[in-house]
């Protein structure tokens, strides 16, 4: 982007402002808020310079992509749940549902599908046959084998027994 007009000169003015500050001062206190609206600018100035309007700005996008993570870190943890990643990640859990809305799915049914894709893969090893439906079931997070058989079923077509 050419920072020489418009708002790509004052997104590149805040940019090497923030910059030479840093230098200066500690901005740890700050560092996160201000890379969310650092981004923010880089998205408005992108989108105007295109001609697209941003759906949605980079710091939700940021947010999106670290609960994501957090999930995919702690998939196995048999108490995963939205009160569970806000309580974790200091988001309430309304807005966490609100920053999930955007990846197509509630955040309850991206968990249960990930863990459900994760045992099929297991499940489908040969080298890990030794291992017991009910054993794959609780290192995916599962508290019953019977609700794992149930929606591993409605899922997949077929009871994880069959199904391996």
């Amino acid at each position: 982007m050419p920072g020489k007009s418009g708002i790509s000169a004052v997104v590149s003015q805040t940019l090497l402002s923030v910059w030479e500050q840093s230098n200066l001062e500690d901005l740890s206190a700050v560092g996160d808020k201000l890379a969310g609206n650092l981004l923010d600018l880089l998205a408005i100035s992108y989108s105007s310079m295109v001609g697209a309007q941003a759906e949605e700005t980079c710091s939700i996008s940021a947010r999106r992509i670290i609960i994501r993570d957090f999930i995919e870190k702690n998939l196995s943890h048999p108490d995963l749940s939205p009160v569970f990643i806000a309580q974790a990640l200091k988001f309430s859990v309304p807005y966490l549902h609100e920053l999930f809305k955007g990846e197509g799915e509630s955040i309850c049914r991206y968990i249960t599908r990930r863990r459900l894709e994760i045992a099929a893969k297991t499940l489908r090893d040969p080298q890990l046959k030794s291992i017991s439906v009910s054993s794959i079931a609780y290192q995916q997070g599962f508290k019953s084998t019977t609700h794992f058989g149930r929606i591993f079923k409605q899922q997949f077509g077929c009871p994880p027994t069959e199904y391996r």
